[in-house]
């Protein structure tokens, strides 16, 4: 299977991507908006909502703060969030937060 990395990402929703080092997850800064499914859910909970897709919530900026969340918390509309998916579960994400893809590089 090709290999897939993001390169000038034109994604509405999608503001930042961070390649890690080994290739194999990215960290995306996501704005999350209204229609998010991911939007009033427990973040313990979003593994049982989207069993398979493991992804991780590493930061949230909401109104002008920055928080480590924490199990308890979870992603409001405005809220803008880093998040971290291994580079073969991002299509799968980007789909379930109805997010398209509009130019990519594959290698």
């Amino acid at each position: 299977m090709a290999r897939v990395i993001l390169s000038n990402l034109k994604i509405p929703g999608v503001m930042e991507v961070v390649h890690l080092k080994n290739k194999e997850s990215v960290v995306l800064l996501l704005h999350f908006d209204e229609r998010s499914p991911l939007n009033n859910i427990p973040l313990r909970q979003l593994g049982e909502q989207f069993p398979g897709l493991p992804f991780r919530i590493m930061g949230i900026l909401r109104n002008d703060d920055f928080l480590i969340p924490q199990a308890h918390d979870y992603l409001m509309a405005g809220d803008d969030a880093y998040v971290l998916v291994e580079q073969d579960k991002l299509f799968r994400l980007l789909a379930i937060l109805g997010l398209s893809l509009s130019r990519l590089a594959m290698f």
